[in-house]
């Protein structure tokens, strides 16, 4: 089964969850969203004698002192000692951002098919881009919808819906690496029994590492195959590919935008629910026919997980 096929089947299936970063919100905003280093530039060029701090936290051609977590701790700082609240501040910059219009292909499939999202962004792009009918936003501070929904966003770092539950500082890090909330065990939950696809992160990332090898851990002890993919734009040597398919099973999809990609799944979408609807049939005449598998089809590694899904 191809990559794009693998995909396109669980989403059919309902099996389908993107983990979406920074990069992701930029493509869906024609660059317009913020990275989150130009993002603390910009609350910086808010202060007073900003220019010098950004020049102090974030020097050009040399060595950073702190992390963006410790910098955002300083900045948060030097609001409050100005009388401004860094979250407020955010909430303003980030709710200004909008759809690139022009982003049809992504836009056709938030609106046609039913997956979750799990994003470490503030912004609200994918629940615009799903409509605010279709979609269920669970983020903290908020409460948590008891109602069914096609497309469900979990803001693992918060939302601008409540700014003051964002994830932001060093000490706000902490508290939810060390937390153990609705949140952290939704997350784990979710990774595990969902194809991910990973879009707008690069491998480098902490965040991500950290996410995917628990996923990692989880996927050996109770011996599961892996369904991990990342999006990449840029072009990656094959010795790397192996490299994170071995440490985290991450199967990675290179030299794709992330409009491309969703050009390229939308067009196995059709294939998809065809070969849904054919292991349902399937089913229907093991359990009502007397009918059985064949050997080989049960020795696939992932059979298990084909028949389960068509009768979800």
């Amino acid at each position: 089964m191809s990559e794009y096929i693998e995909i396109a089947y669980a989403a059919a299936t309902h099996r389908l969850c993107f983990l979406t970063g920074t990069g992701f919100s930029k493509a869906v905003s024609d660059d317009k969203a913020p990275s989150w280093q130009s993002l603390l530039e910009q609350l910086c060029g808010l202060l007073k004698d900003g220019d010098s701090l950004k020049e102090e936290l974030f020097p050009d051609g040399k060595a950073k002192d702190l992390s963006l977590e410790e910098a955002a701790q300083v900045i948060a700082l030097k609001f409050i000692l100005s009388g401004k609240n860094i979250y407020q501040e955010i909430e303003k910059i980030i709710a200004s951002i909008e759809l690139d219009p022009s982003i049809e292909y992504i836009q056709d499939f938030f609106k046609e098919n039913t997956f979750k999202v799990i994003t470490t962004n503030y912004d609200k792009l994918a629940e615009k881009l799903a409509g605010e009918n279709r979609t269920c936003t669970i983020t903290p501070g908020q409460p948590i919808p008891k109602y069914n929904c096609e497309v469900k966003v979990y803001h693992v770092h918060g939302s601008i819906d409540s700014p003051s539950d964002m994830v932001v500082t060093s000490e706000d890090y902490f508290r939810f690496i060390n937390g153990n909330s609705y949140f952290s065990n939704k997350l784990s939950t979710v990774l595990h029994e969902n194809t991910i696809v990973i879009l707008g992160y690069s491998l480098s990332d902490a965040n991500l590492k950290a996410i995917i090898n628990e996923y990692k851990v989880f996927s050996r002890d109770n011996v599961m195959s892996s369904n991990i993919f990342l999006v990449s734009r840029g072009e990656l040597l094959q010795p790397i590919k192996d490299y994170y398919f071995s440490c985290y099973g991450v199967r990675v999809i290179d030299k794709t935008e992330v409009s491309d990609f969703f050009r390229k799944l939308n067009d196995k979408i059709p294939e998809a629910k065809k070969i849904k609807d054919k292991l349902r049939h399937s089913i229907k005449s093991v359990i009502k026919n007397g009918r059985e598998y064949k050997i080989e089809f049960l020795k696939l590694e992932d059979s298990f997980y084909h028949i389960i899904s068509s009768i979800s």
